[in-house]
């Protein structure tokens, strides 16, 4: 029996000790340091190839265990990792998501330092098909992930030259 997210989380919003940002996404590429497929929304079909990069602002974060919990959208317990960060090395870290098949929805990835503290959080859409999905239901998936700008106008603004 796993932890459920109440248990491994039991304040998802608490803050977090370090500097850190986390992401999810398909294609890692570790020697680039980038993700080459999709990041935050996954369809589906590429969930196989599902990692996640953590990124520890602070120097002080090297150096120390870090566990990972990935919880499926009903919170329950998807796959434990984690593992020992090297002092000298990078504040990057990545693992590649190993667990069971994932079904579509809002999931979660927590992870920890080895005393339990909450180092970083997020949480990653998996969709069945976002081809097939409506312009709107896009729309309110995407935009809690990506921030959506407007594109600068062809057209001068009043006042402006040309």
């Amino acid at each position: 029996a796993g932890l459920s997210a109440e248990d491994a989380c039991p304040t998802p919003s608490q803050p977090c000790l370090l500097p850190a940002i986390l992401r999810g996404g398909t294609g890692w590429d570790g020697d680039a340091e980038i993700f080459r497929g999709f990041v935050s929304v996954v369809p589906q079909a590429s969930a196989a190839d599902l990692w996640l990069a953590l990124y520890l602002l602070d120097p002080l974060g090297q150096g120390r265990s870090l566990r990972t919990l990935w919880l499926d959208p009903d919170g329950e317990e998807l796959m434990q990792g984690g593992g020992a960060r090297t002092t000298g090395s990078s504040g990057l870290a990545w693992e590649r998501y190993l667990g069971p098949p994932l079904e579509p929805g809002t999931h979660r990835v927590i992870v920890r330092g080895s005393g339990g503290e909450l180092v970083a959080e997020r949480t990653f859409e998996v969709v069945a098909d976002a081809a097939k999905m409506s312009s709107s239901d896009r729309l309110r998936l995407f935009t809690p992930y990506f921030e959506l700008v407007a594109e600068p106008s062809a057209t001068p603004s009043a006042g402006g030259t040309a």
